[in-house]
């Protein structure tokens, strides 16, 4: 059976490895609405991992159930045991976990009811589980039961909050096709009104496949406060990450594509936000003259992130404002990054950067980067201030710039390389991706 093909059946979707969807919003049906790219890696274990997976749970319900009782011990050891045995048990079956990617596109104004419905279910767990937690250490046997109690009625409202609509669970692996369920009617029905073309055209197609520069992105050699980016205020998300760095985690590990494979945008095709972001900056900007340098957009090797941005220069070629908009959907996660960073360089090729966004350490030696908290016209103001009193080179328009921008991203890499957050550049083969 050809990999990438998929079905609708009954009120789930069937796919293969590899498997892309027609170019709709899968939770709407509707492909007249701005659309995110978004991809993820849906993995089943199977035999005694599928079992230890399933039951992981179990020493946390089993160590508030001590709690409660009027036994005179502390029952977290012997949870701790259990949760030990049953991660022992998952880590020799390992190799019983089969894994398929599959490609969709998803609406941007549905990404933020997304991930509040997700950072809702983290509260209302949390708060469950601490509220037993404390009952369990400061007392008598009917503050144990009332914690308890409450730390059950969490989770089931949990549970019962992840059975609402937008949300992806892959439950099943036969014969090569995976079982996706979450996808609502409407999604159903219009990819079924779809199906017999689109695999008709991949069954008789051989998909065009061009070779694409590519290295890979070693998270855990990177410093955690790169990794966590504007989530670093969240206690549970600093504790996963820190230790997925120190077991060097296979997860923080993901290609990314090589910053000359990045095309020219035409600007029809620009994301609304941003369009809003041009707008602003062209309102801001006064009686001064900036000049438009380029558009273009990047893709990720694994589908899930789509970065598009513009680059206007001053009319006396001393400085640049970049203005990005980074997009990341995968069937967890959802988001928008916005970027402004401006950028002049020195008579003796040190860089001076001001950015809303932290950039991606260590840096060359050179590069000095000021980050500002606020919106566009703060980092403005921050940059002219930064270079008032400093001698700054002026470049050619275009053809300097470009080269000089050229030149900044390779001695990034560089960078970064010799620090080993980035593996060496190789060639690969990838499918022609779609026109932008």
């Amino acid at each position: 059976m050809q990999a990438g093909l998929w079905q609708v059946r009954e009120s789930v979707l069937l796919f293969r490895d590899g498997a892309r969807l027609p170019e709709i919003d899968l939770f709407t049906g509707r492909d007249d609405l701005p659309l995110t790219p978004a991809s993820s890696e849906f993995s089943v274990a199977k035999g005694a991992m599928a079992i230890c997976l399933q039951w992981i749970w179990l020493p946390l319900v089993l160590g508030a159930l001590l709690a409660s009782s009027p036994w005179d011990y502390s029952p977290f050891p012997i949870a701790f045991g259990i949760m030990v045995v049953l991660k022992i048990v998952a880590f020799f079956h390992r190799g019983h976990v089969v894994s398929a990617r599959l490609r969709w596109a998803v609406a941007s104004q549905l990404e933020k009811k997304k991930r509040g419905r997700f950072r809702l279910r983290v509260a209302v767990a949390c708060s469950g589980i601490a509220v037993c937690l404390v009952t369990a250490l400061i007392g008598p046997l009917d503050i144990r039961l009332f914690g308890f109690c409450v730390m059950t009625l969490s989770l089931i409202c949990v549970v019962a909050m992840g059975q609402w609509p937008n949300k992806l669970e892959c439950s099943g692996e036969r014969d090569g096709w995976f079982t996706l369920k979450g996808i609502p009617k409407t999604g159903l029905q219009a990819l079924a009104s779809r199906q017999s073309e689109a695999n008709r055209e991949l069954m008789e197609s051989t998909p065009l496949m061009r070779m694409r520069k590519v290295h890979a992105f070693r998270g855990y050699q990177a410093p955690l406060r790169d990794l966590l980016g504007m989530s670093w205020k969240s206690p549970l998300l600093v504790l996963i990450i820190a230790l997925m760095k120190l077991t060097r985690s296979k997860r923080l590990v993901r290609d990314r594509f090589h910053w000359s494979e990045a095309t020219k945008l035409d600007e029809k095709n620009w994301d609304s936000e941003l369009l809003k972001l041009r707008d602003e900056w062209l309102a801001l900007q006064g009686d001064s003259e900036w000049k438009f340098l380029s558009a273009g957009w990047i893709d990720a090797p694994s589908g899930d992130t789509l970065t598009q941005c513009f680059t206007y220069v001053s009319e006396d070629g001393k400085q640049s404002m970049l203005g990005a908009v980074v997009r990341v959907a995968t069937a967890h996660t959802s988001g928008v990054i916005g970027e402004v960073t401006f950028r002049s360089w020195r008579p003796d090729g040190t860089l001076r950067l001001t950015s809303n966004q932290r950039v991606q350490r260590p840096l060359p030696e050179g590069f000095d980067l000021t980050v500002v908290g606020g919106g566009l016209a703060e980092v403005f103001n921050a940059h002219q201030n930064a270079i008032a009193e400093e001698d700054i080179e002026a470049l050619g328009f275009p053809e300097a710039w470009d080269s000089r921008m050229s030149e900044e991203a390779e001695w990034r890499r560089r960078c970064l390389e010799e620090a080993g957050v980035y593996g060496p550049v190789r060639e690969e083969a990838f499918p022609e991706r779609p026109a932008i």
